[in-house]
């Protein structure tokens, strides 16, 4: 498990509290950085939806389905959905974001968390 690894995860609902979160297994990327993974008990993700009309929102970062991301329909990044979920909760890695993808989410965090 490594930054910018595309992988399927499980996130939760919360309790007993209706929102507008993701939630299910879907595909998110990873974007804690390497050293982390290995010392917390949590892994920090960009949930990734094949709902192109969540693009419209502020951190939405459009991904194209390759070879090398391991995704099968064009997806959004949804920035603006960052969460921690625990490490038993990520279940299969499918591939990786390019470095440009890679480049273009991050930007969208500096915004979304006023870095």
């Amino acid at each position: 498990m490594n930054r910018g690894d595309v992988a399927w995860v499980e996130l939760p609902a919360p309790r007993n509290s209706p929102g507008h979160e993701q939630t299910g297994t879907r595909p998110a990327v990873i974007i804690q950085d390497d050293r982390n993974i290995l010392n917390l008990s949590t892994v920090v993700v960009v949930p990734i939806t094949s709902n192109q009309g969540a693009s419209r929102f502020d951190g939405g970062v459009p991904l194209s389905p390759s070879a090398e991301n391991g995704l099968t329909l064009p997806s959004v990044a949804m920035t603006s959905q960052i969460r921690a979920v625990d490490r038993q909760r990520v279940k299969q890695i499918v591939g990786s974001v390019s470095p440009v993808d890679m480049q273009r989410i991050e930007t969208a965090l500096r915004s979304i968390l006023g870095f």
